[in-house]
């Protein structure tokens, strides 16, 4: 959906936040995501990933995190790399798109990516307007989430940096826990 107002696409989502007694469900602001394919043993292919200061995650449903990426391991060779999003400028209206400075940020890294990538047996695809991240915030954010999906998430996310691929409804999602608190037992899971 394009916004009258500008040039930047926005989710159909985007106006709609779901709220419960004490928590809520709500998509993310635009950010970015490729999806990266190579060798994991070749020093070159890491060596891509310092540019990122990442860590390919080498074990199987596992995602590791800095300051400004998440990068999740999807297949013994192929990963996610998903920006964090950009601060939405504030001025009182739900409907203003994110940060068009992210745009150019995004292009940017793109390419930075597929130029150090060039030489190696390696792939990478922007797969940006292809996912949305979806926020659920909430102290039962696994039994809400369980009930459309066949997922056994007190096993498949049972340590810190776990993610599970799989299905909510009818749609392929990716969840990974990104905060829980001991105090109250609340969880927080992006789709």
């Amino acid at each position: 959906m394009i916004d009258n107002n500008s040039s930047i696409a926005t989710s159909p989502l985007r106006q709609n936040v779901t709220e419960f007694a004490d928590g809520l469900m709500s998509e993310q602001p635009f950010a970015s995501k490729f999806l990266i394919r190579g060798d994991a043993d070749s020093a070159h292919f890491n060596a891509v990933f310092e540019k990122v200061s990442l860590t390919l995650p080498g074990t199987p449903n596992t995602w590791t995190s800095n300051a400004q990426f998440d990068f999740f391991w999807m297949g013994p060779d192929e990963w996610l790399l998903r920006a964090k999003p950009q601060a939405e400028e504030s001025d009182g209206d739900s409907s203003n798109p994110a940060n068009p400075d992210a745009v150019g940020d995004h292009v940017e890294l793109f390419h930075t990516l597929k130029d150090a990538l060039q030489k190696q047996h390696a792939a990478i695809v922007d797969v940006s307007d292809y996912y949305t991240v979806i926020r659920v915030d909430h102290p039962q954010a696994r039994d809400i989430l369980a009930r459309s999906c066949p997922l056994d998430f007190h096993r498949a996310l049972s340590q810190p940096f776990q993610c599970a691929q799989t299905r909510l409804g009818n749609a392929s999602c990716l969840i990974n826990e990104t905060s829980k608190s001991s105090n109250d037992g609340r969880g927080t899971a992006m789709l």
